[in-house]
């Protein structure tokens, strides 16, 4: 579980984010974001999105405009590990995400199961007349 941001510099509207070492500025086991359009929820979400999956692209498109160094971001875990992006690597990414990416390609909502669907379906199905096939 993510405890705190403590750095992010060079993406969207954290240009040079730096935490204030107030600690009320700590996730907890249930934490809300939300605040007016424009103000970085969703560029939030795509770090997360980019640590998650070990994966740059995600906050490459959402570069700083006009912000000519590296991408860096510090984030601290319930443990005081230390997630960092760093030279376009993250280092130890082992956090999952459940958004809506997540819902989008992991759970079933509808009355068919698509491609995407089934190459993340689970083991588990509750409900009348399951077969294995």
């Amino acid at each position: 579980m993510i405890s705190k941001v403590l750095k992010i510099q060079g993406v969207g509207k954290f240009k040079n984010y730096s935490s204030s070492g107030n600690d009320d500025l700590r996730f907890l086991k249930k934490t809300i974001i939300f605040g007016y359009n424009t103000h970085g929820k969703s560029t939030f979400a795509t770090i997360l999105r980019s640590l998650s999956t070990s994966n740059i692209k995600y906050i490459e498109g959402k570069r700083t405009f006009k912000y000519a160094y590296d991408i860096i971001i510090d984030i601290l875990d319930e443990n005081g590990k230390h997630l960092t992006l760093k030279n376009g690597n993250w280092s130890d990414p082992n956090i999952q995400i459940f958004d809506n990416y997540f819902i989008h390609n992991n759970i079933f909502i509808g009355d068919q199961i698509n491609h995407g669907h089934k190459a993340c379906l689970h083991g588990i199905f509750i409900g009348d007349n399951i077969s294995s096939r």
